[in-house]
This record gives C-alpha cells, sequence and structure tokens, in this order.
C-alpha cells in the first residue's frame, strides 16, 4: 500500500498482520539464533576445559620433575658420603664419620651401629640425606675394620 505524507513523500507500508509464513519465518531465525548461541556456550566451555586440563598436567609435570631432581641430588649426596666413609679410618660403635659438604638446602648425617653377630670389627653405617627436613636418601653399608 502506498501513503501519501504530510510533507508530500509517498511511502509504502506492508502489513503481515495474517501472513503467517513471515511469522513461522521469523520464529525460524529466533530459535536458529538460540541454538547457534548454546552451540557457541558449548564450545567455549569445552575449549575452556581442556585448556585447564592441560595446565594442570603442566603443574604436575613441573612437580614430579622438581621431586625427582631432588631425589636425584640426594642420592649423589650419599653416594659421595658412602665413598668418603669407605676412604676414612674405622670408628669404634657408637660414633660417626667426617661428613661430606652437601649442596644447599639439604644436610647429611651418619651413624654407626654393631653389626648382628658380636664382631666389635664390623659395623653398620647409615647415611642419611634430608632435603628441607624430609628424608630423601638412606642407605646402610657394612665398613669392616682392617
Amino acid at each position: 500500500m502506498f501513503q501519501m505524507t504530510s510533507n508530500g513523500r509517498m511511502e509504502t507500508s506492508v502489513a503481515i498482520r495474517g501472513n503467517r509464513s513471515v511469522r513461522n519465518a521469523a520464529r525460524r531465525n529466533l530459535r536458529q539464533s538460540g541454538v547457534i548461541l548454546l552451540e557457541t556456550l558449548v564450545g567455549v566451555a569445552v575449549i575452556s576445559t581442556t585448556v585447564l586440563a592441560a595446565l594442570v598436567a603442566l603443574s604436575t609435570a613441573s612437580v614430579a620433575s622438581q621431586q625427582v631432581q631432588d631425589d636425584t641430588r640426594g642420592a649423589v649426596v650419599a653416594v659421595s658420603q658412602i665413598e668418603l666413609i669407605r676412604t676414612l679410618p674405622f670408628v669404634a660403635t657408637p660414633g660417626t664419620y667426617t661428613s661430606v659438604t652437601p649442596p644447599a638446602g639439604y644436610a647429611v648425617s651418619n651413624t654407626t651401629a654393631a653389626y648382628p653377630g658380636g664382631n666389635a670389627n664390623i659395623q653398620n653405617v647409615t647415611v642419611t640425606v634430608t632435603f628441607g627436613g624430609d628424608v630423601v636418601q638412606e642407605q646402610t653399608i657394612v665398613k669392616i675394620n682392617r
């Protein structure tokens, strides 16, 4: 329909009140935009979960790597202490041997104990390495007075 306005222009107006196909198309578009929004939200949630899982895995791997590194250093310190004890003269039980100088944060100690069987020339020597107060390595060797 064409109508003349007060300023002399001609305008068109379309009455779609009774046109069901236009209303149905509008509803479909509205439903479709809701589905697209839902799909987008699900996609963002999936990607966020994946990124979070990757960050947790990376953090866990980093902590595990540090723990393995601490344990390895502790084992090296323990082996160094055992090698030093083997070169030192026999110390009567109970007693301790001279300790190696451990890396920063580590502590090393050793104790002697009588060997089962009562022979005073044989002893168990236990070397303990700690890091931050936690035992990271403990080894026992037998030392013989020769």
